[in-house]
This record gives C-alpha cells, structure tokens and sequence, in this order.
C-alpha cells in the first residue's frame, strides 16, 4: 500500500462512496415500501369496518316505538298576564272641622261597618256654642212676638186715623227685623247642630283599617287624615294588557285567574279607553268573586287562552331533534310493506308552539308517516328498525 499510486487511491475512495450511496437508496426504498404496505392495512381495515357497520346496520333490526301524528287546524295558545289586587274604594278619613281628636274607637286591621263611628271630636265647645244659641232664638222669639203686638196695634191706629202710616210702617220694620234675628238665631244653631255631629267620623262603607294616622288629644285641622280605610269586600284585579288582548275582552265577560296556584273565575268590570304611556298597554279591571281569599296589593295572573289558526301536528317534544338551518327534525320510519320492518329518515320542521311536553309542528311531515316517540337518538338515517307491534297506528 505504500508504493500505491495517488491516482489509484481516488478511484478506490469513489467506489466506497458509490457502495455506500447505494445501500443507502435501498434502504430509504425499503422504508417506503413498508409504510405503503402499512398504510393499505390500515385502509384495508377501515374499509371492513365500515363495510360491518353498514351491515350491522341493515341487517340489525332495533325496536323502536311509534305513532302516526294527526293534522290539526290549529292549536290553543294560553299566555298569563300579571296584575295587582287593589281595593275598588279607598279613603283617607279626616274631620272637615278643626278640633281635638277626644276619641279614635278603631285600630290597624279592625274592620268596620258602613256608619260606624270610628273618631270623635272635643264637642266642649260646641255644646257652649248650641246653649247659647239656643237662649239667642228664645231672645228672638220674644223680640218677634212684641214686635208683631206694636205692629198689629199700629195697624189699628192708623186704619182709624189716630197715627199717621209711618208709624205703621216703623213698627213693620221692627216686626221684619225681629223675624230675621230668629232665623239667624235657628240657622247658627242648625249649623252647629251639623258639627256637632260631624265631630263623630264615620265610616262611609264596610272597610278594613289599614293604617292608623292620629291619637287621641292631637289638635287636628279640617282634612288632616285619622284613619286610612279599604274596601276589602269589593276588591279587584287591575292588569295591563295588550291593545289587541284588551279588545278581544268584553264587560260582563268571564275570565280566569290564577291565584297562588289555584284558578278563580273573575268578570271583567270595565275595559279602561287609554293606553298607559309607560307600557304601552290598556288597564283591564277584573272582579273577584265574593270570599276570594286575597290580599290588597297580591299578584294575580289573568289567563287568556286564544285560538291560533295553522295546520299542522302535535307532537312530543322528546322526540325533536335538532335539524339543520334553524330547523328540527324528527326521526320517522318508512315501512317495508313485505317485511314490516322499517328504514330510518329524517323530517325537517318548524315549531309554531309548544306546551305540556308537546309540540304543534309543520313541515316535511304527514299524518301516515310513522314517527319514532321514544328512542330517537339510538337510531341514524338509513337504519333498519323493528316497529313494536303496540305502538303501531297509534295517533300522537
């Protein structure tokens, strides 16, 4: 090897780098060739896995309920709107007279009946007032008989010419005057007659005491509440509805109410002619009936149920699926006259409403179609279904 040539080492180096460049082509070779062989095992194998779930797919069977949806013309559409309990007549009770309150004879929840005195006035100083009244008409009443004795005595004298006619006419005047004092005299004592017995406040109809606005010995002047006062007979439901719900409602009308879970039947009393500016709605005032067990100020639900025109077909809401495009499905089933068994489809529809775990729908649907009620979700388009023979012609 010493005595090698330069010349014959350069051809010795290109052969090696030549093998080497060789062997390693037939491995990289290699190396595909056995991920191409992978490969197609792994196709191989998802192909007849598919090929065995489409088979077990047609040939299983899966048992499945069903019935046949009936067409409607429509569907009751029930909505609730919430209104107050508000007594038909309230009043803030006062004195129309200045004086100290000597009494208040109710108190906070007392009910009352209509004329009964719940408040009393001092009456001291018109009781002094009616005394001396009544001693000013007695005064009067004497005034007026000597003043009607000098009159007929002037019309005596002067009819026989022994007084001249202005002492007639003098004695007129006196006899007009002293009749004016006594009527001046009995009006004062009418009038404290009234106060008198306006010192005792009564109740202007059968009421309940809500609130208790003065005492006994508080100076009060003319208006000053003492007792606040509510009907609690007459009480009723006020509630604002739409103007198209308000105008389908007549007075005389009987209506629904629902009332702590509980239904009532109430009348509509009166439909108010004006659109409340805050919400757009119209006041509806409903009566309740006699011993409605209700509080002034409860909530109370008027229920109204309207008739919506719309084909279509009531369905249970378990067995919608969710569709494409905003829709819903549901999964129905095309029988095979010979077999009786079916094949899973899909039909596209819109709900119009809902209510009770039922759905009124149209769409791709009609009343011979089977529709699959319970189990829809273990079942795909094209699967082969059993229909159990109780479910089958049954209607929805």
């Amino acid at each position: 090897m010493a005595n090698e040539k330069p010349d014959d080492k350069v051809k010795r180096r290109k052969r090696g780098g030549l093998l080497r460049g060789t062997v390693n082509v037939a491995l990289l070779g290699a190396i595909a060739a056995g991920v191409i062989l992978v490969a197609l095992a792994i196709h191989k194998r998802s192909a007849e896995a598919q090929a065995a779930q489409q088979s077990a797919l047609v040939t299983r069977a899966v048992p499945v309920s069903v019935a046949r949806p009936a067409a409607e013309s429509g569907y009751d559409l029930t909505r609730s709107f919430t209104g107050l309990v508000a007594a038909r007549r309230s009043v803030d009770l006062g004195f129309d007279q200045a004086g100290r309150v000597m009494a208040v004879h109710a108190d906070l929840g007392d009910r009352v009946a209509q004329g009964e005195v719940v408040a009393e006035l001092d009456r001291d100083r018109l009781l002094a007032r009616q005394a001396e009244l009544t001693a000013s008409i007695a005064e009067a009443r004497a005034a007026l008989a000597l003043a009607e004795g000098d009159l007929g005595r002037a019309v005596r004298l002067t009819a026989s010419g022994a007084t001249a006619a202005v002492t007639r006419d003098q004695a007129q005047s006196a006899r007009d005057r002293a009749a004016a004092r006594l009527a001046s005299a009995e009006a004062a004592l009418a009038n404290v007659a009234i106060d008198l017995d306006l010192a005792a406040l009564r109740a202007p109809f059968e009421a309940t005491v809500v609130a208790r606005l003065a005492e006994p010995g508080a100076v009060v002047s003319p208006g000053t509440p003492i007792l606040r006062l509510l009907d609690a007979v007459s009480l009723e439901v006020q509630v604002g509805l739409p103007l198209t719900e308000a105008r389908r409602l007549s007075v005389g009308q009987t209506v629904m109410l629902r009332l702590r879970q509980a239904q009532v039947a109430g009348t509509v009393r009166t439909v108010v002619p004006e659109i409340a500016g805050g919400t757009r709605t119209a006041t509806v005032i409903v009566a309740l009936p006699p011993g409605a067990e209700v509080t002034e100020g409860e909530t109370v639900d008027l229920v109204i149920t309207n008739r919506v025109d719309a084909e279509g077909y009531w369905v249970p809401t378990a067995a919608l699926m969710p569709g494409v495009r905003g829709l819903w499905a549901l999964r129905t089933v095309v029988v095979d006259p010979q077999s009786g068994d079916g094949t899973v489809a899909d039909a596209a529809v819109s709900i119009l409403h809902a209510a009770d775990g039922r759905a009124f729908v149209r769409g791709t649907l009609d009343a011979d179609t089977p529709v699959i009620i319970d189990g829809a979700h273990r079942v795909a388009p094209g699967q082969t279904v059993s229909i159990q023979p109780t479910s089958e012609g049954e209607g929805l």
